[in-house]
């Protein structure tokens, strides 16, 4: 899951393993409380990591129907996205100790850039964002230009 709360476009494998995460959260946290043990699951925000520097730089086929929306696609693929909101590591990790060390920590914390509107978003229905995962990821150009390839045909 993305930290919308739902799956993103073209980050299936990534978002299921959230998802798996934030699953079996929630059921240890039911079956620990008994004896005690409080279990929390963190949100995280955009953190800056090294995450993508072992990404060996993916490209869609030059023949891929989704290569009219190439950039889109690609950029978040290989890190190539704006860097400017996400938190230093370091300060994220201190936030993340100061939201779980109260006597009584909540179920989930939210930290890191943006994780304030995800938080937000996330009480949305699903489907609500779709248009904008739409824009973010290039489905919407390739919507436009598959309809323009359909219109051509007609003609």
């Amino acid at each position: 899951m993305g930290m919308l709360g739902c799956g993103m476009p073209f980050q299936g494998g990534y978002s299921a393993s959230k998802a798996a995460v934030a699953s079996l959260t929630e059921s240890l946290r039911m079956e620990l409380a008994p004896v005690g043990v409080q279990v929390v699951n963190i949100v995280p925000g955009r953190v800056k990591s090294t995450f993508f520097q072992s990404s060996n730089g993916d490209v869609l086929p030059e023949d891929s129907i989704y290569a009219v929306a190439r950039e889109a696609i690609e950029g978040p693929m290989n890190g190539r996205t704006s860097v400017s909101d996400r938190e230093d590591a370091g300060e994220w990790a201190k936030r993340v100790v100061q939201g779980m060390t109260s006597a009584n920590p909540p179920h989930l914390v939210y930290r890191g850039g943006q994780a304030g509107a995800g938080k937000i978003a996330s009480t949305f229905p699903l489907g609500t964002w779709d248009w904008l995962f739409k824009k973010w990821s290039g489905i919407d150009v390739l919507e436009q230009e598959l309809e323009k390839r359909k219109n051509q045909g007609k003609s």
